[in-house]
């Protein structure tokens, strides 16, 4: 196989047929994906929790934070070079934003950026390595590597943020996440009807997707109520989740923790 095979820009294989959904190919990468997760979460937590800002935890979750970021950028480089760089290839979608999302974590973590790689990190992350929105990508080219590689170097990076239970978001940063879906949602459904773009599926559904069944049930933009109103109790579920584990371990928010 030639290597101009394997590394070759999304756009020129657009409209193929790459793999199946929940096919023996996609099984393999949910299978490879699950692993560097646990290899890197496991990793992250076998160093010293020292709280130094270069101390080995921080520098594992900046690395982990560049390798998405570096994909993307290389994906973005084949484009301009194929001449195939169409708003269409912009990186806007929810899982780039939490891309850059990872990288300000690794560099300033804050409330703020734990809040939104808990209920966008790791949903948007999930979902997209459950529901790929490449599938029309051989399964060994570079633009299929990088699809579920990026998202579940993502996924870990949300597990990292998470680790201690003194620093997890709380009930009262909820606002944060839900106050950016919407701007997102407003923002995107006028940005992809300038652009002609469906960056974070407001504007149609993702083929395959549990998106495509609200929208034969309640039409377009009615698919977009169930779709926020799972983005809600996601949130709400998560936020629970984390309660639960503070009162499990008996711990407290941490004082003046960023």
């Amino acid at each position: 196989m030639s290597i101009d095979k394997v590394i070759v820009a999304e756009p020129l294989l657009w409209g193929g047929k790459g793999f199946d959904m929940f096919g023996p190919w996609h099984l393999l990468w949910l299978v490879i994906c699950a692993t560097v997760i646990g290899l890197l979460v496991h990793g992250y937590r076998s160093l010293p929790a020292d709280g130094l800002r270069h101390g080995g935890r921080r520098r594992l979750v900046l690395i982990t934070a560049i390798v998405p970021n570096a994909l993307l950028l290389l994906g973005d480089i084949l484009k301009v070079q194929t001449g195939t760089f169409s708003p269409d290839w912009w990186p806007l979608h929810v899982c780039n934003i939490v891309e850059y999302i990872c990288l300000w974590h690794a560099l300033a973590p804050s409330r703020v950026t734990r809040e939104l790689l808990l209920c966008f990190g790791l949903t948007g992350g999930l979902c997209a390595m459950l529901f790929p929105g490449w599938t029309y990508c051989p399964p060994y080219t570079l633009p299929c590597i990088s699809g579920f590689m990026e998202h579940a170097f993502s996924f870990a990076v949300s597990l990292m943020a998470l680790d201690d239970p003194r620093e997890v978001p709380r009930w009262r940063d909820a606002w944060i996440s839900l106050v950016a879906s919407v701007v997102y949602l407003v923002s995107f459904r006028w940005f992809n009807g300038v652009f002609d773009t469906n960056f974070g599926f407001v504007t149609s559904p993702a083929a395959g997707s549990p998106l495509e069944w609200w929208e034969s049930a309640l039409g377009n933009p009615g698919y977009l109520v169930p779709y926020m109103a799972a983005f809600v109790v996601t949130v709400v579920l998560l936020h629970a989740w984390q309660g639960a584990r503070r009162r499990a371990l008996g711990v407290s928010p941490r004082r003046g923790a960023s």
